[in-house]
This record gives structure tokens, sequence and C-alpha cells, in this order.
């Protein structure tokens, strides 16, 4: 079983991460400035911020995250039988009411189980028989974001969750259902 991890970012994407960042916080500082009655920051002082914040979220955060990241966002993987293969895995959010629960997608040879991690309100495991879903289909978070699945089951409860690579979850969804059924 592999061991859950964060995916680690480039320093290229570091950089870029950092100057968006910084230049996005800078712009709303400015704009905040603008509409206040008085002026709170000067230039240098905007530019010292923005500066600022790029260098903490752009090389601060992905840093801490590596080194951190493992320790809170890790997964118990769910109790797997004999017979049971492993077919994928990987990060998600399913949604439990309005709370997008985070944890780990676990696709076998005959069940779909979501394990979350420690660092939710609602927390536990959320398993479905690949023989009592009917359907799964692409959804999009918030009717912007195609990164969604939506699996509905043989009752016609509909569960939600967000991945990484929605279309590959579902070929991988039905390739297995397809040999639960043989």
């Amino acid at each position: 079983m592999p061991e859950t991890t964060i995916p680690k970012m480039s320093w290229k994407g570091r950089l870029i991460f950092a100057l968006v960042s910084g230049l996005f916080f800078t712009l709303l500082l400015c704009i905040l400035d603008l509409f206040s009655p008085s002026s709170f920051y000067s230039w240098p002082a905007l530019i010292f911020q923005g500066v600022t914040f790029a260098l903490l979220m752009g090389l601060g955060m992905p840093y801490f995250f590596s080194r951190m990241g493992n320790r809170f966002l890790q997964v118990t993987p769910p109790e797997f039988t004999t017979d049971e293969l492993l077919r994928y895995e990987g990060p998600a959010n399913c949604f439990r009411g309005k709370e997008a629960v985070g944890g780990r997608l676990y696709l076998t040879s005959t069940r779909l189980v979501f394990v979350s991690h420690k660092w939710n309100l609602q927390t536990g495991k959320t398993a479905l028989l690949l023989k009592h879903i009917t359907a799964v289909a692409p959804r999009k978070t918030m009717g912007l974001i195609s990164n969604g699945l939506a699996v509905t089951t043989t009752e016609g409860t509909a569960f939600h969750f967000v991945v990484n690579e929605p279309t590959l979850w579902i070929q991988e969804i039905e390739t297995a259902k397809a040999k639960a059924m043989t």
C-alpha cells in the first residue's frame, strides 16, 4: 500500500506561485487602499509586503507542507479482505452535507471506499459496493470546476467526490464494475 504523500512542487512552480500570489496580494492591498478614506500604505510599504507575502506563500508554504503535511493528512487505509485487490487510490474530498471532507478514495475489486483524515469535523469511512453503484458521472464543483464525481447507488443515493483526474476515476470504476460483474 503506497504511503500518503504530498506532491512535490518544482522550483519553477514555486517561483511562479510566489510571483502570482505576491502580485495578487499587492493588488488587493492597493485596491483596499484606494477605497479607504485615507491612505494606509506607501508604495515602498506595499512592495515590501508583496515581496514578503510572495516569499512566505511561494517558498515557505510548499516547504512547510512537504515537511509537515504528511503528519497532518495521514489516513489509515481501510481493511481489505483477502480476495479484494486495490485497483486505484488517490486524495479526495467527499461532500457530507455542506462540508467537503478531506481524505483518500480507494477503488478495490469489490468496493469504492472513502476514508477521511483526522482533521475534519466529520470523520469516518464511506464504503460502496461496486455492485450497488448504478452510475458514475463527472461533476462540476460549485458548478464551475470539472474535478468531481457523482456516484449514484441502487438506493438512489448520490455521493459527490472531488478527485484529481475524474475521467480516469470514472474509467477505473467502470472497469472494476465490469470485472466484478463477471
